[in-house]
């Protein structure tokens, strides 16, 4: 009879583990090319810009929109979206690429916490500058 509790106690424990765990980060799908470097379905999440000067130039043949930051963090203004098939140049430090589907970048509910500040509902046909 202990040898029973002692196990459903260890069954329940894993099923609240399971049930509490956060969803894996998912991947756009497509090929990211960022100052000439390609990300192949890169991971959703903040991504450090490859670096050979102040400006970024971005292809984004992916499936979800790639956010460019002003900060390294991904914290702050947004200086561009781009969106499927959309490239060209910002003006940043770092990049966000989207990959929940959702439309939702960091602090739209995901527990980020960032901040987007002004620029972050750029039009597709609004210049990031």
């Amino acid at each position: 009879m202990r040898r029973t509790f002692s196990t459903l106690g260890t069954l329940a424990a894993a099923a609240t583990l399971v049930v509490t765990m956060p969803a894996a980060a998912h991947a756009a799908h497509g090929s990211l090319f960022v100052n000439g470097v390609q990300y192949e379905n890169p991971h959703s999440g903040c991504h450090h810009v490859p670096h050979s000067g102040p400006g970024v130039w971005v292809v984004n043949n992916t499936d979800e929109d790639v956010l460019v930051y002003s900060s390294a963090d991904c914290r702050g203004a947004v200086s561009r979206v781009f969106s499927h098939g959309d490239f060209g140049p910002a003006w940043g430090s770092a990049f966000f690429v989207r990959g929940d589907h959702d439309g939702h970048g960091p602090g739209h509910g995901h527990g980020h916490g960032h901040d987007h500040g002004p620029g972050f509902d750029l039009d597709d046909d609004e210049d990031a500058w």
